[in-house]
């Protein structure tokens, strides 16, 4: 049996309390003070008022939904996240790796959604394997991953990705044998899309680095959070055979302005000849 969940945003007067806020609510949700992962009987949001943007409807069963092994690359705020967004959803399970050498600092407090004060200092990938592991199987891998010549042998068939460094997505392309979804924020705006070995690569997407991509650039919360949201809504449509089409490919989203009728734009992404990651759809131009 299968039942339309409606997308909606749980608090829509507002996108996300304060991180003071979030600290009483993991506190009262926990006595160990984690988000609390009770399940809930609708999607977290995706439907914006005043229609800035519709994300549409997704069927989902209600026995178990296994999303399969999937490889998440980063443990910093957009995969986390995506995570805490997946963790909504009281009957889907998913396997795989997750694979970061970061250690959580004081500043990832605000908007790394599975962390609280407590875990400074601790490895990232372990943080977030313990605290999905009543659902998700997720090995923490406590490395960085380099494409060629990595330790972690072949990359599973489905990949999310939450990074912010261009060159880093072309890499993990590289390396990807099937769907990869990438997340990535740009000052106050999110991007999010998802590449099929066939269908335009995120290098089409992105052909040339940001030369302020190497500069700390501070992130709000929110910023972070509608990314990894948003790549969590294209894993799951992925894995319940209702993806996005072709022209929902790339979505750049500003989650400031949402109250204007361009605050999302949904996009198409296009083969590229000077395509960084040389996919089979760049070389086809060729």
């Amino acid at each position: 049996m299968f039942v339309a969940c409606e997308l909606e945003f749980i608090g829509r007067s507002r996108l996300i309390p304060s991180f003071a806020e979030w600290e009483v609510a993991k506190g009262a949700n926990h006595g160990s003070g984690r988000v609390g992962l009770s399940p809930v009987g609708k999607v977290i949001g995706m439907v914006v008022s005043g229609g800035a943007a519709g994300f549409g409807e997704i069927s989902l069963s209600q026995e178990i939904i296994n999303l399969g092994c999937v490889d998440v690359i980063s443990a910093g705020a957009i995969s986390q996240a995506a995570l805490y967004a997946l963790l909504r959803f009281p009957n889907v399970r998913m396997s795989g790796r997750i694979l970061d050498d970061d250690i959580t600092a004081e500043s990832n407090l605000n908007r790394n959604m599975l962390t609280v004060k407590d875990d400074i200092g601790t490895s990232k990938v372990q943080l977030a394997a313990d605290i999905c592991a009543d659902k998700f199987h997720l090995q923490p891998i406590v490395t960085r991953f380099t494409g060629t010549g990595s330790q972690i042998g072949g990359l599973a068939s489905r990949v999310l990705l939450g990074v912010d460094d261009i060159p880093s997505r072309w890499e993990v392309q590289r390396q990807s044998p099937g769907w990869l979804a990438v997340g990535g924020t740009s000052h106050f705006s999110i991007s999010s899309s998802d590449h099929s070995p066939t269908d335009p690569c995120c290098g089409c997407l992105h052909p040339v680095d940001d030369l302020a991509g190497g500069n700390s650039i501070p992130t709000v919360s929110f910023v972070s959070f509608w990314t990894g949201l948003a790549t969590a809504v294209r894993l799951l449509r992925q894995c319940v055979g209702q993806p996005y089409g072709r022209d929902q490919q790339h979505l750049w989203l500003t989650p400031l302005r949402l109250d204007q009728p361009h605050a999302a734009l949904w996009l198409p992404v296009a083969p590229t000849r000077n395509c960084p990651v040389r996919c089979p759809a760049s070389q086809a131009l060729k």
